[in-house]
């Protein structure tokens, strides 16, 4: 998992230097509930117990390649909290070094897409200490919100109880989801000059905590070749980014004809739509007007759309806007 500075990646023995550069410094550890490492032979030593595992990722600043701080989730029975098999703690820290820069941000936006999409979790928690506030504003940003709760953290590895305030995310604060419509192999027509953009898209969509949702298209009919199941037109372009599991087959031109689509929907309260792909005049149109019709909020990112038409575009984007769609570029999106 990535952006433009960070890499997510599991840790590894040959981080122990790097992770007790920046966890020996006594203001790190104590604000995220654990003593400062003491040695690098202590920090390996963390890393077997606890570090490398499929739940905690380093923080590599891409810059340098060096591991910068520790992103992650903890599940029911780990906790300090009570978690049910659906719920999980997302928990980080970041070296002093690069306080204050939102590379926290960042990270946690990367995790939390990852526990919702990939994971399935319903509900994700977090906590920080009263004296650290800076942790929280990190969880308000990426759609935390608090509880008013309390616990008293009595597990902590620096040997005290601490009091620590209780925030959580739910799909709702999360409702929002990028749509990329029929980017296969059978678009052999103008996709490679939006693929570009649709890839910058996803990248923003995951920054700010979107679900990524990729709509794939089968023809069933028998007299048609293209967009066969099983066949290599079939499959969703190879220049394209492909950063969730969240991959629905369509046979019909509108994408909520697909059911697997519409549980996704159900299950995870969208209600909020950015919309790109293919093709304008067709399945991306039938797809914002069912949208609409359903009451959602649909947005169409216009330089991540395409037709086989190019001349037909502007009349396609005067059609969204009559059916209430909000029509942006990327940039504009973006707020650049």
């Amino acid at each position: 998992m990535q952006t433009e500075r960070i890499i997510l990646r599991p840790w590894q023995e040959s981080d122990a230097e790097a992770l007790y550069k920046y966890a020996s410094n006594p203001e790190v550890g104590p604000r995220a509930g654990w003593p400062p490492h003491k040695s690098v032979e202590d920090s390996l030593d963390i890393l077997h117990k606890f570090l490398i595992s499929e739940r905690n990722w380093a923080v590599v600043l891409k810059e340098t390649g060096e591991p910068i701080g520790c992103a992650g989730y903890l599940t029911a029975g780990n906790s300090n909290l009570k978690l049910a098999d659906d719920e999980c703690e997302v928990g980080y820290w970041i070296g002093q070094p690069y306080w204050n820069q939102g590379i926290c941000t960042e990270a946690m936006k990367l995790v939390v897409d990852y526990c919702v999409n990939v994971k399935g979790f319903k509900t994700l928690w977090g906590g920080y200490f009263p004296e650290n506030p800076a942790s929280g504003r990190v969880m308000e940003k990426i759609g935390f919100i608090p509880t008013g709760e309390e616990i008293t953290c009595d597990t902590l590895a620096i040997g005290v109880e601490k009091r620590a305030i209780v925030m959580k995310l739910t799909p709702k604060t999360t409702a929002k989801s990028l749509v990329v419509i029929d980017l296969q192999n059978d678009i052999t027509k103008h996709y490679k000059d939006i693929i570009d953009n649709v890839n910058a898209a996803i990248d923003w969509a995951q920054n700010q905590g979107m679900y990524i949702v990729y709509i794939q298209h089968h023809n069933t009919t028998p007299l048609v070749r293209t967009f066969k199941a099983g066949s290599k037109g079939a499959e969703l372009v190879p220049e394209m980014k492909i950063v969730s599991n969240n991959i629905f087959i369509k046979t019909k031109g509108n994408a909520l004809t697909s059911k697997e689509f519409a549980d996704f929907i159900a299950a995870n309260h969208l209600n909020e739509f950015y919309i790109a792909g293919a093709d304008a005049t067709a399945c991306v149109k039938a797809t914002c007007y069912n949208m609409r019709k359903a009451n959602y909020t649909v947005h169409v990112i216009s330089d991540c759309i395409t037709t086989y038409a190019l001349n037909k575009l502007p009349e396609m984007i005067d059609y969204y806007k009559s059916k209430g769609c909000e029509v942006k570029t990327l940039k504009e999106y973006q707020g650049e």
